[in-house]
């Protein structure tokens, strides 16, 4: 996998998934990294979701089953990056546990977001 070709994804909530999902579309590499147990992020604990307060697990279901299903699309839960150095156009990054290096091209930070009250 040449770096140019690969995508790191840093995040496996909603916003993760779809970057993952778009950058395999258009025919590169991705390496999902998601620091928990599953992908879904917050949507895996909510019992309903904006604007119509539906539930969201179909559209999780969903969105784990298209990830699953695509060759470009390596996930790594229970992962997180332990560094990234700049290599020229790119980037490497070390994952952890296990210490595997990633030659991306290019990093996305879909680290999501906490909830809070007003």
């Amino acid at each position: 996998m040449k770096g140019s070709e690969t995508v790191l994804i840093i995040g496996g909530g909603p916003a993760g998934m779809e970057a993952a999902l778009k950058a395999a579309a258009a025919g590169l590499q991705v390496v999902l990294v998601e620091k928990e147990k599953e992908t879904g992020g917050l949507l895996n604990t909510l019992q309903g979701s904006f604007p119509d307060w539906a539930d969201p697990s179909e559209v999780l279901r969903k969105k784990k089953a298209q990830i699953e299903s695509n060759p470009n699309i390596a996930v790594r839960t229970g992962t997180i990056v332990a560094s990234a150095e700049r290599r020229g156009s790119g980037f490497m990054c070390r994952l952890e546990p296990g210490g595997q290096l990633i030659d991306a091209g290019a990093v996305i930070i879909a680290s999501g977001f906490g909830l809070f009250d007003c």
